[in-house]
């Protein structure tokens, strides 16, 4: 565990993921509309301004932008000479050359519908997954201009991609275990199958099918991770749960107290259980089992062998996170670091009083885990704060990180590096490009 704290002790010095715009959007101006037609507005161009309703208003409007969460969207190829970026709302990839020692963009490849993960295959072409449009772009950049050469299909709504195999030709894709793509009966209505798809591909061919599509139990992954020789990739749930569900008010004691201060009785409500491994166990430690008639396994992240004549996984681990959100893993004793939210649902109380029955502002945990052969280990990212003190101090806060997402280690994996969001508060835009 000291080697751990170690290396989580680098994350200190994560890369900043944040938007220092203050009030969380740009404005944009409307172009000037016509003027407003007077009478019936017919045959003036402009808008009747003697209809009944409200009137259309012209001016600054806030620009809000949806898109997908990127899940690994920076590749630096492999001979270091290029640095490619996708550009989810603008659905294509940004291709930087490194070669001056300064990033310079040369090339902007269209791609498909909201790009969120890419990586680079065994000859050099790019594979860049589409969120939206639920398809694998691969991008040749060997060409004079660089330029999209094939196209994949794949399940629904896929989030990452890694190479692996013998020679890095396999290409290991996330999806949903549905999707107009699918071969397979999702079977959405019948319970105890996975839902979990990691789609194959053979990038040393010119075939567009999968090689495979494993289903793992599990709902929807997310990340991927491959070993540094390429022969096992990991595979991670993206909400995975904490073997926690929620049962109906009837015929429930629960423990006091069941007045507030000023003595109004507590109206009657479910209960959230958690699953100890053997009985589901309500507030106060109240074995609640013959209330929930299923089990709910925990399986967070599998291990799947790469250079098998059919991929197949062969090991998985429980208790990693609640949400999962990125792996690596570590080039020299390959374990591997896992960044999650541990969520605590399960405690009964949100507002003053008893730490043990209140989560009092604490809902969930940043951490890091880490699987090393079949233990899980974790490290959470804001251990200085004092759980004990109601609110927190300004430093407290300056030194929280929240949502940890993609890692990555340095060469000799003396120090990994973590994105998350950093709280600021009355800083200046220079502040947070400093």
């Amino acid at each position: 565990m000291g080697r751990v704290r170690k290396l989580i002790s680098a994350f200190s010095a994560a890369l900043l993921i944040a938007a220092c715009s203050g009030d969380g959007g740009s404005s944009t101006s409307a172009p000037t509309p016509p003027p407003l037609g007077g009478g019936s507005g017919a045959g003036s161009g402009g808008t009747p301004n003697n209809l009944a309703g409200p009137r259309p208003e012209f001016g600054p409007r806030n620009y809000v932008l949806f898109e997908s969460g990127p899940v690994r969207p920076i590749l630096m190829t492999r001979d270091g000479q290029s640095l490619i970026v996708t550009n989810i709302p603008d659905n294509r990839i940004e291709i930087f050359d490194l070669r001056s020692g300064t990033p310079v963009r040369t090339h902007s490849v269209p791609v498909g519908i909201e790009p969120v993960a890419l990586t680079e295959a065994g000859d050099g072409k790019i594979w860049v997954v589409n969120h939206i449009s639920d398809s694998v772009s691969v991008v040749d950049l060997t060409l004079p201009v660089p330029d999209l050469v094939r196209t994949l299909q794949v399940g629904d709504e896929p989030r990452d991609i890694v190479a692996a195999g013998p020679s890095g030709d396999r290409l290991f894709v996330t999806t949903a275990h549905r999707g107009q793509n699918s071969p397979v009966d999702p079977a959405l209505t019948t319970p105890g199958i996975g839902r979990a798809d990691v789609w194959i591909f053979d990038g040393s061919t010119s075939d567009d099918n999968p090689e495979t599509i494993l289903t793992l139990f599990g709902d929807t992954p997310r990340a991927l991770a491959a070993s540094a020789d390429g022969s096992k990739v990991y595979a991670a749930i993206f909400r995975s749960g904490n073997q926690t569900t929620a049962i109906a008010p009837q015929n429930i004691n629960k423990p006091a107290p069941h007045e507030d201060v000023n003595g109004a009785v507590a109206p009657e409500s479910g209960a959230i259980l958690k699953y100890n491994g053997s009985d589901w166990m309500g507030d106060g430690n109240i074995r609640l089992s013959q209330t929930v008639p299923f089990s709910l396994p925990d399986y967070d992240v599998f291990e799947i062998d790469a250079d098998g004549a059919t991929p197949q996984d062969t090991r998985r681990w429980s208790g990693v996170g609640t949400t999962i959100m990125n792996m690596a893993v570590h080039p020299q004793s390959g374990d591997v670091f896992v960044s999650n939210l541990e969520a605590r649902n399960h405690i009964r109380f949100a507002g003053d009083g008893s730490r043990s029955t209140t989560v009092n502002g604490h809902l969930t945990e940043n951490r890091i885990s880490m699987i090393s052969g079949n233990r899980v280990s974790t490290v959470n990212l804001n251990k200085h704060l004092d759980r004990s003190q109601t609110g927190g101090s300004q430093n407290d806060r300056d030194r929280s990180l929240s949502m940890p997402m993609d890692m990555v280690f340095s060469s000799d994996g003396t120090k990994a590096y973590v994105a998350a969001f950093w709280f600021f508060q009355n800083r200046r835009v220079s502040d947070c490009a400093a």
